[in-house]
């Protein structure tokens, strides 16, 4: 199953378990991850965020018509979001944190933003990906920041592991 499938598959469940009304996607890029969002949570306000004006806007464009009335596209830097704690009902990442140099704080600042009982959703490169772009040791450097720092934030969810990629849910429970 492609990736794109698991992640509406499992946006659909999370919706199904509690009502998701705002969800941020950080790390827009290509907007890959904005669609699946968008297409399987139809109630739900979509917040794209992307430290790359370029790459948001060119994400954004590959949107179907009509999909702009449910989404806000902000730029912004993961590490330091410019919103409201406890504003999300999910927080999603698509292959976005291994770009990061502080993998932790971004997840730090995607814990501050989800709401009690909200979920965080990680998909990521494995290190013997044959679609990443990117050499096996930042898939190692990322997942094992992920693998540290994710414990103290967030209760693990689910964890499935791929070939090429892994996709890890948390929820938010103090």
């Amino acid at each position: 199953m492609l990736l794109r499938e698991q992640l509406s598959r499992l946006y659909k469940s999370i919706g199904e378990q509690r009502s998701v009304l705002r969800a941020l996607d950080v790390g827009t890029g290509a907007g890959e991850n904005l669609r699946a969002l968008l297409g399987a949570l139809p109630e739900a306000t979509v917040l794209a965020i992307d430290v790359d004006a370029d790459a948001l806007r060119s994400g954004l464009a590959t949107l179907p018509r009509g999909a702009e009335a449910k989404l806000e596209p902000v730029l912004a830097d993961a590490r330091a979001l410019p919103l409201r704690d406890g504003s999300f009902d999910l927080v999603a990442s698509l292959a976005a944190l291994h770009h990061l140099d502080d993998v932790e704080r971004a997840l730090v600042e995607a814990s501050r933003v989800l709401r009690e009982g909200g979920y965080l959703v990680i998909a990521e490169w494995t290190p013997g990906s044959r679609l990443s772009p990117h050499p096996p040791d930042v898939a190692r450097r990322t997942l094992e920041e992920i693998r540290r720092a994710l414990p103290r934030l967030l209760r693990l969810a689910d964890l499935r592991v791929f070939r090429d990629y892994i996709l890890i849910t948390a929820r938010k429970e103090h």
